[in-house]
């Protein structure tokens, strides 16, 4: 697959060796030579394949861009919003629906990461897991 990137030549070992070790990665690549192996042993031909990795890519990134946006807006709206209500409601000494306001910002994190599992072409996120990974070590 073209698509997968290359390690820069400057990129430090470490960093390369630690992306490799890391369980997420690991169980992602896992998934990619799943799909991977299902495409070989389909009789669509190769061109049709290429075809869909480039719509899935293009669909997982359009999904996961708009995931992230509304998580950054979530996590704004909860961490002023939840400021103030958690004050309010401690003040008032209402601690039970204060301490709920602040564990508002985890919640939005983990409906984050299940957008990503269920996401369109998460099977292969692995690529572009790797290539935004592999452009920070350039950098």
């Amino acid at each position: 697959i073209n698509k997968v990137p290359i390690p820069p030549e400057d990129m430090p070992w470490q960093d390369l060796v630690q992306f490799r070790r890391d369980s997420e990665n690991i169980a992602l690549l896992r998934e990619l030579r799943i799909w991977l192996q299902k495409q070989a042993c389909s009789v669509a031909p190769v061109a049709q394949i290429h075809e869909e990795i480039e719509a899935l890519l293009h669909t997982y990134a359009k999904y996961m861009k708009l995931q992230h946006r509304k998580h950054g807006e979530g996590v704004l709206s909860a961490v002023i919003v939840g400021a103030v209500t958690s004050v309010e409601h401690l003040l008032s000494l209402d601690i039970p629906a204060g301490l709920k306001a602040i564990f508002d910002v985890r919640g939005r994190k983990i409906a984050l990461e299940e957008a990503e599992l269920s996401a369109p072409g998460s099977e292969i996120s692995y690529i572009l897991k790797s290539r935004e990974v592999l452009e920070r070590g350039a950098n």
